[in-house]
């Protein structure tokens, strides 16, 4: 099987980003898969989703996660 690549975006909001989100990321970043994160930071946050989003597209990632800075994943 493959390595898969996964892109995660992470549009901030006024360029904080919550510990709980950087700990999901870190957790997901596991050896399975060949994983990148971006945080992009601007002022029009719907900007912020589409810029990530096409970054993912034009470099041909396999997967793209949006995860909010203020958001953390509970891994239990």
């Amino acid at each position: 099987m493959s390595r898969k690549k996964v892109f995660i975006g992470i549009p901030l909001h006024k360029g904080e980003m919550c510990a709980a989100t950087m700990h999901s990321v870190v957790l997901a970043s596991g050896s399975q898969h060949d994983v990148q994160y971006r945080a992009l930071g601007l002022s029009l946050l719907a900007k912020n989703f589409n810029m990530l989003f096409c970054e993912a597209h034009r470099k041909l990632y396999d997967y793209f996660v949006m995860i909010h800075s203020d958001i953390g994943i509970d891994p239990g």
